[in-house]
């Protein structure tokens, strides 16, 4: 479904840059935030109403400064219950990023060897192999390194009982066997088993459940308040309701909780990113070390010729990857995220430290949530003091913006 989604987003990109001619936006001066946020604010209802998304959240991050946090729309239509900045949202496969940051503490600790076999870690955990001689080979060739970058060839999902509260520590026996799609270490290929298998190893490396590490080593260090890789929107009051169709969706458990399963809110992944701009420090803690933040961010697909548009780091794609090109020559970070009933975008561009984090709650709602993302780090870089930079043939979907 992320594959066919990421597909369509690209298709959708392409064939709006050919057709729409280039719109010009209102100068905005240098500091001048209020300027972006006001014409955001004129801009995201009207938006949301065109595609049929209830509610929406977001967040600006500039440094170490939120710029701004706040909510549109209804977190629950039939409660008719506001979004706030407080209303926690399914994040989907942002979730990725966190389970890789909280695979490199504990590689830091000693406990896990980006290097090492997976089988290492989960010993039960086997493959079935076309590319190699003997079977220990292609165990061998399963490494926490090729699983954070997508690489390790495994299948994109391990279907049985997805939708359940199946315990992680079942996983890597139930879903041994599997035949690999790709060689690893030649082909990007994005794989949700691959990040569940390494929460997997997180509980069996930590000797804790993967919530509790999670929370004790990330979230609350990080004073992610109300995120959470458990439960469904029934389990807090100021979780969103997801749609689909215009529906209340029926919001099942998620097995794969290191792949789709945090709940939070844009702000709380706002100062996540905080501490990727310190370098690893949030709130005088030292929560992961420099030399992690540069492994989660130096390509590790280089020598793959079919990944040659899109560079991958360590969960991270480290290029639009299908979204537009904020500018010509800047550095891009992202990851979005989609259950069907949610989705969120979060883009980054790390020289001038600008990120955006945008997140809704419909299935209709991931074009918006990526061009709202776009548009608002196209403003920002006004804001901040450097020129508009996109190419002319880049434009987003959203109507140029007025003050």
């Amino acid at each position: 479904m992320l594959r066919l989604a990421f597909l369509f987003s690209l298709l959708l990109v392409n064939s709006g840059c050919s057709e729409r001619a280039p719109a010009s936006l209102q100068p905005i001066r240098q500091g001048d935030y209020q300027a972006v946020i006001e014409q955001l604010r004129q801009s995201i209802p009207e938006q949301m109403r065109k595609n049929h998304v209830p509610g929406l959240s977001l967040a600006l991050i500039d440094g170490q400064t939120l710029v701004w946090a706040e909510g549109f729309g209804l977190a629950d239509e039939a409660l008719q219950i506001p979004v706030t900045p407080a209303t926690a949202f399914r994040a989907g496969s942002l979730s990725t990023l966190f389970t890789a940051s909280a695979t490199l503490q504990l590689v830091e600790q000693q406990r896990l060897n980006l290097d090492a076999p997976l089988s290492q870690t989960l010993p039960e955990f086997r493959v079935r192999s076309r590319f190699h001689a003997d079977a220990r080979g292609a165990d061998r060739a399963i490494t926490l390194r090729r699983l954070l970058s997508h690489q390790a060839g495994l299948p994109s999902e391990f279907l049985p009982n997805l939708h359940s509260a199946d315990p992680l520590t079942h996983l890597p026996q139930k879903a041994g066997e599997l035949w690999l799609n790709h060689p690893p270490g030649m082909q990007m290929a994005y794989s949700n088993l691959g990040f569940t298998l390494l929460g997997a190893a997180i509980e069996r490396s930590s000797g804790q459940p993967f919530e509790t590490r999670l929370q004790q080593h990330l979230l609350k260090p990080l004073g992610m308040a109300h995120s959470s890789f458990i439960g469904t929107s029934s389990l807090q009051p100021y979780r969103a309701r997801g749609y689909l169709q215009g529906q209340r969706s029926k919001d099942p458990e998620i097995r794969d909780l290191p792949a789709s399963g945090l709940w939070t809110t844009p702000r709380d992944v706002g100062q996540f990113v905080q501490m990727l701009f310190a370098q690893g420090r949030f709130d005088g803690r030292q929560v992961l070390n420099r030399q992690s933040i540069e492994q989660m961010f130096r390509q590790h697909n280089r020598a793959n010729g079919p990944d040659v548009d899109c560079p991958i780091g360590l969960a991270w794609y480290l290029g639009p990857c299908g979204d537009p090109r904020i500018g010509p020559q800047l550095q891009q970070w992202q990851h979005s995220g989609s259950t069907g009933d949610f989705a969120a975008q979060l883009s980054v561009l790390p020289e001038p430290k600008l990120a955006v984090v945008v997140m809704a709650n419909a299935d209709t709602a991931e074009a918006l949530v990526s061009d709202l993302a776009t548009q608002a780090l196209r403003l920002m870089l006004q804001a901040h003091g450097s020129q508009l930079a996109c190419p002319r043939d880049c434009q987003p979907s959203l109507p140029p913006l007025r003050l």
